[in-house]
């Protein structure tokens, strides 16, 4: 059951990045869509390093079940909102939290299944709930969208993450506390700077972003390479297995999420497919 809960919360991660893409076009049509897609995307890629930083000091489980109720409540209001404005305010939110969830579930299952081989089972499943996901996601936003309207597609979370919320709150046991370190606000500062540039000058093509985040990245090794209790230890990545781990996660999010947007605007504006029909011209891709 404490398995059941974590991937719920995780499950909403890829759910709520690729039920966007197939409801991007009728967005357009209502309010304007590029940071409906990229407000949520950039933050959630800002924070991700941060917010497993603070799952450690303030524990896991807390932090899972705030990320949590953060993404509810956000995902209520990108629903109701009639602006774009608060629509786009509400995605970023949803960032946010989605940063909050995706390490806290993780180490969550580290600590729930301390024998190795249970553990690797329980990851297993984790990761393929976010494949499960992110290819239901563009399915679910074109029929949604095609057949209620595009308003609909963010409520899929308030009962995922509901359940999640009850579930863990039920069945998730606390880890026990770490020793409490000193918060490595440089390297927070810095990654946010790396991480930021690199995906807002992906998003405007824009040259300065493009320096900001190659001094941030380059700050940021200089200084976690110094800290006694660094954010990031760099002396994982000495870790054949780590490191072949973090290119083919790199890898596989850079091509799937960015063909995701691609062909469903194409599909729909070149092709002229229903959103429905668009939803399914994307399936084979995360099958």
């Amino acid at each position: 059951m404490p398995l059941v809960s974590l991937c719920l919360g995780f499950f909403m991660i890829p759910l709520d990045a690729t039920v966007v893409t197939t409801a991007l076009p009728a967005i357009g049509r209502d309010r304007g869509r590029q940071w409906v897609l990229d407000g949520y995307t950039l933050v959630f890629a800002c924070l991700l390093l941060s917010a497993g930083s603070l799952g450690d000091r303030l524990g896991a489980r807390r932090v899972f079940l705030c990320g949590l109720g953060l993404f509810v409540l956000a995902s209520m209001v990108c629903g109701l909102a009639t602006t774009l404005g608060l629509l786009n305010a509400a995605r970023v939110v949803q960032g946010l939290a989605a940063a909050l969830v995706l390490p806290t579930s993780l180490a969550l299952i580290n600590a729930s299944y301390p024998e190795r081989a249970a553990r690797a089972r329980a990851i297993g499943v984790w990761g393929g709930m976010g494949g499960i996901a992110a290819g239901l996601g563009p399915v679910l936003g074109g029929v949604l969208t095609g057949w209620i309207g595009w308003p609909v597609i963010f409520f899929l979370n308030v009962t995922v993450g509901v359940a999640a919320i009850v579930l863990t709150l039920r069945h998730v046991v606390a880890p026990s506390a770490r020793a409490r370190v000193g918060l490595d606000l440089p390297g927070q500062v810095l990654s946010v700077l790396a991480v930021g540039g690199l995906a807002f000058g992906l998003i405007e093509g824009v040259v300065w972003a493009y320096a900001v985040a190659a001094l941030g990245g380059v700050g940021f090794v200089l200084v976690e390479q110094r800290r006694r209790h660094p954010m990031l230890p760099l002396s994982l990545f000495r870790s054949k297995e780590f490191t072949g781990s973090v290119l083919v996660g790199a890898a596989i999010n850079t091509g799937f999420y960015g063909e995701l947007f691609l062909l469903s605007l194409y599909f729909q504006h070149i092709r002229l497919l229903t959103p429905a029909l668009a939803g399914l011209a994307l399936l084979p891709s995360p099958a």
